[in-house]
């Protein structure tokens, strides 16, 4: 399960405490959840930062930059915060099938996070054709309207008993899409 986290959320002085006691009284394995903090959150304050995500990892819990590519970009930051995945950015995605320059960002994109054994997960998938593109160039994971719209928490489940339509499933979970 992938959680959005808020800076507010993060900059929490109980930010940890609530996370830990969130999981010990659902019971759900840390290695299951996956908290997305997007550049800005990672770069505000660099040292606090750093001993925090180490906590979260510590507990099993994974780390994935949201929205890659709109803020700082820095490589450094992806070694010193030990992240597991990179979110490509909707702005990206939207346009592969139309700009030449933004097919060549999120292809870079790709291979970069793969040299770094980082997965990669793309933002708002629309399209057959941009999903098809993912899938061509060993995107890891994808999220979007073109898979499923939100859905309320009974419908979910459902989705999740009886699984996306095989027309539908063209990107999945790593380690390589097939």
């Amino acid at each position: 399960m992938a959680v959005n986290v808020s800076p507010v959320e993060f900059r929490d002085e109980n930010f940890l405490e609530r996370l830990f006691v969130i999981l010990s009284e659902t019971g759900m394995d840390p290695r299951s959840l996956e908290l997305e903090l997007t550049e800005g959150v990672l770069m505000r304050y660099l040292n606090s930062t750093a001993s925090t995500l180490h906590a979260v990892r510590e507990r099993g819990v994974t780390l994935a930059v949201d929205d890659f590519g709109t803020g700082y970009s820095s490589l450094s930051y992806l070694k010193k915060f030990q992240v597991d995945a990179l979110k490509i950015d909707k702005s990206f995605v939207r346009q592969i099938s139309t700009a030449g320059d933004d097919t060549a960002i999120v292809t870079a994109v790709i291979g970069m996070a793969r040299s770094l054994k980082l997965r990669v997960i793309a933002e708002g998938v629309e399209t057959l054709e941009e999903a098809t593109f993912l899938r061509a160039h060993h995107c890891d994971e994808a999220q979007g309207y073109y898979f499923s719209r939100p859905l309320p928490p009974h419908q979910f489940a459902g989705l999740l008993r009886t699984g996306i339509p095989e027309a539908s499933v063209v990107v999945h979970r790593s380690p390589v899409m097939s």
